[in-house]
C-alpha cells in the first residue's frame, strides 16, 4: 500500500511540475550570402494545445565593413515597417559594428479575431505545428 502512495504522489509531483498543457516549440534558421553581406533569419514558435500563441522573428544582417553605411538603410525599413505596431507586438534592434540585429515578437494570445484574420503571419502556413515545420522547410530553413 506504501509502495502504490508513493508511485501516486510521484506521478502527482511530475504532473504538477511539468504541467498539463501541451507546449511544441519550433525554432528553425535559415543562412543566406551575398558578395558583400550574410542574413541569417530565424522563426521561434511556440504552440499550446496545438494553438500557435508566440510567433518570433529574428534577422541578423552582417555586411562587410567597406558597407557597414548601409546598415542605416535597414534600421530605417525595420522602424517604418514596425511603426504603428500593435500591443501584442514588440520588436528590437541594434546596430553593432557592422552588424544589424532585429526581432519581433507576436503575441497571439493578444490578437483579435479579425486582427488574426487579417494577419498574414497567421495564416494555414503557421496554423499548426506541422504545418510551420513543413512551409519552412520548403522555404529553405533548418528546423530543430
Amino acid at each position: 500500500m506504501k509502495r502504490i502512495g508513493l508511485i501516486g504522489v510521484s506521478f502527482g509531483m511530475i504532473l504538477l511540475l511539468t504541467g498539463c498543457g501541451n507546449t511544441k516549440e519550433l525554432t528553425c534558421s535559415m543562412t543566406e550570402d551575398a558578395s558583400y553581406a550574410s542574413m541569417t533569419a530565424e522563426y521561434h514558435l511556440v504552440y499550446e494545445d496545438e494553438k500557435l500563441t508566440v510567433m518570433d522573428q529574428g534577422a541578423i544582417i552582417e555586411v562587410d565593413e567597406d558597407y557597414a553605411n548601409y546598415l542605416s538603410y535597414y534600421e530605417d525599413s525595420f522602424k517604418d515597417s514596425f511603426e504603428d505596431s500593435a500591443d501584442y507586438v514588440k520588436t528590437s534592434y541594434k546596430t553593432e559594428g557592422n552588424r544589424f540585429i532585429a526581432t519581433a515578437s507576436y503575441d497571439i494570445t493578444k490578437m483579435s479575431a479579425e486582427e488574426l484574420e487579417d494577419s498574414n503571419d497567421y495564416e494555414d502556413e503557421f496554423a499548426t505545428y506541422e504545418n510551420a515545420k513543413a512551409y519552412l522547410e520548403d522555404e529553405g530553413y533548418t528546423c530543430k
